[in-house]
């Protein structure tokens, strides 16, 4: 039932694994803040808001993707955990795929709403005003719906 550790190969794979998940907290702490400062200080630069809203967009998603990441990768290098390892994979592929979701939702939401800013603003009438926070409702959920099809249909679960 417990692993044998006389040999130390479980030690050291649990070693090695919290070691790849330090590094995956390390690169979401310090590295992906670096990075996400030094594209905001380049989309400072530019005239128009989209870039801001995207960088804003996809900033809390990939630090959680990182995580995730080395999460995965830690707990798939234990071999201890192999009996396991189908669940830990199909908790890969909902986490994953939520946060695909999460990412492409937000950036779909950035568009609509620098569209609604800059573009609808600029019209005369308030058809634009009405329909953008109604368009944006509907992608949202196709969004989701499409996604939470996919999930399951990755998880086994029939949808046809």
């Amino acid at each position: 039932m417990f692993p044998d550790f006389a040999e130390g190969k479980v030690l050291w794979e649990a070693v090695f694994g919290a070691i790849v998940f330090g590094a995956g907290i390390i690169i979401a702490f310090i590295v992906h803040p670096l990075i996400s400062r030094f594209a905001r200080l380049l989309a400072g630069k530019t005239k128009t808001t989209l870039d801001d809203l995207l960088i804003q967009a996809i900033q809390a998603p990939t630090f959680i993707l990182i995580l995730v990441i080395g999460l995965f990768v830690s707990l798939t290098n234990v071999s201890y955990l192999e009996r396991w390892q189908g669940s830990i994979d199909k908790a890969w592929i909902v986490s994953v795929s939520v946060m695909v979701l999460v990412l492409i939702q937000r950036i779909v939401s950035a568009f609509i709403t620098w569209y609604g800013r800059e573009l609808a603003s600029r019209t005369q009438t308030n058809v634009d005003d009405k329909l953008v926070p109604l368009v944006r409702r509907l992608v949202i959920f196709a969004i989701y719906s499409i996604g939470f099809l996919l999930i399951l249909n990755n998880l086994g679960v029939e949808i046809s």
